[in-house]
């Protein structure tokens, strides 16, 4: 035996291993969320059951658009699994999903309830718009495809113009929580029951689902009320009006009252049992919700502003008091209790003295007041400054400034206090 073939031999053997199997088969997989969850080649596929009211959504988060609810006993095929947190089965089910489908892509086929897909790659969605929140399933519909007519949106519309609910073909994918499943009996039983559950589509496809069975009483009878254009455009403006408003960071209460009286306005010119009267409820019912948001913030930030106002008032009474606690007080050149003393060449000076110093000498030149008459007052004054304040030197000692009085307040009467 050759280095070569003994060498692939081994290779061989270590791929046998189960451990070797499972490398291989997570180097196979696909970078992403996720994980293939059908078993190895020749294998049967898997199956899960549903729980009783177990939702399937448009993507794998509890965030998406749940849009069918299924029934106890609804089987379902795996094809992959998320790795998540909260983990969830990517399956389709032998009678497809209700999703909706833009009226262009389709035309009729002569059969009662059976549509003809004309687009290529055609998108089926969990409502009927195209917003962000309505993404799409991963399938799309083909060109040819038969799909089974549910309802319409606006049946005021033209077919090319409205959103029409159809019975998905059996290739459509959607997303449950694993939670909500459980697992078959038999592996091999599930498959042929599965099988058998794919009928031809010659009219509305019956299955045990509860979307199935709203589905299998066939096309919805037309209402004898008439959605008229003006409620159709109202409808139109209304949603234009609210999509304007929710992209703006954080709309006000003014700017969404103005939505709300839009959707009102289209609540009065449709027929209560419409479609677009429904609509036109369920979105201001949204809006309202948007509207209290708005008031909430507008009195957070008024509280908030109030605060800040009382904070400021406060910082003021607080500047005020320690104003108080100088001798100026803030408005006065100088403030102390004045005091008289005569030399003895029999010149007569006034001081005011503040915590046991000189602060100034006044005098009135103007002779407006008299200043005798206030010795042992404290008091407080405004006036022209003299002379500045001399610093003790070696020729002789400090001398306060000099203030000309022209204003004079008395802050505190009664005798002389010592040491002030």
């Amino acid at each position: 035996m050759t280095i070569v073939q003994l060498l692939a031999r081994r290779a061989f053997r270590a791929l046998s291993r189960p451990h070797a199997l499972l490398g291989a088969a997570l180097l196979a997989a696909p970078v992403g969320a996720m994980a293939p969850a059908t078993p190895q080649d020749g294998a049967l596929p898997r199956y899960v059951r549903a729980k009783e009211g177990a939702k399937v959504r448009n993507f794998q988060d509890l965030q998406g658009l749940a849009f069918a609810e299924l029934r106890a006993d609804d089987l379902l095929q795996v094809h992959s699994q998320s790795r998540g947190t909260v983990r969830f089965y990517e399956v389709s089910a032998p009678a497809g999903f209700p999703v909706w489908v833009f009226g262009k892509y389709l035309d009729e086929t002569g059969a009662d309830g059976v549509l003809r897909v004309t687009g290529s790659h055609v998108n089926m969605r969990p409502r009927p718009d195209s917003s962000a929140a309505s993404m799409p399933l991963r399938a799309r519909l083909m060109t040819g495809d038969r799909v089974a007519f549910l309802a319409r949106r606006d049946p005021a519309l033209s077919m090319g113009q409205d959103w029409v609910k159809v019975w998905s073909p059996e290739t459509a994918r959607a997303w449950i929580r694993a939670e909500d499943t459980v697992e078959v009996d038999s592996m091999t039983a599930a498959a042929s029951e599965y099988q058998a559950g794919k009928r031809e589509l010659k009219s509305v496809p019956a299955a045990k689902s509860k979307v199935a069975a709203e589905a299998a009483s066939g096309p919805p009878k037309p209402k004898p009320e008439v959605v008229s254009e003006a409620a159709v455009k109202a409808l139109q403006a209304a949603d234009a009006m609210l999509d304007e408003a929710t992209a703006k960071e954080a709309p006000t209460a003014g700017e969404l009252g103005q939505v709300e009286a839009a959707y009102s306005k289209v609540l009065g010119l449709a027929p209560a049992e419409s479609h677009t009267y429904k609509l036109a409820q369920q979105q201001l019912e949204r809006v309202t919700i948007l509207r209290g948001l708005a008031d909430l913030r507008t009195e957070l930030r008024a509280a908030k502003e109030a605060g800040a106002k009382r904070l400021d008032e406060l910082a003021q009474e607080q500047s005020k008091a320690e104003l108080k606690k100088t001798a100026s007080w803030g408005r006065f050149h100088s403030r102390g209790w004045l005091e008289h003393e005569e030399s003895v060449k029999g010149q007569h000076r006034y001081y005011l003295r503040w915590d046991g110093e000189r602060k100034a000498e006044i005098v009135c030149g103007q002779g407006r007041y008299k200043l005798d008459a206030y010795v042992g007052f404290q008091l407080g004054v405004q006036g022209h400054t003299r002379r500045a304040a001399i610093a003790a030197s070696l020729e002789g000692p400090a001398e306060p400034q000099v203030l000309d009085v022209y204003k004079l307040e008395v802050v505190a009467g009664g005798a002389r206090r010592k040491g002030r």
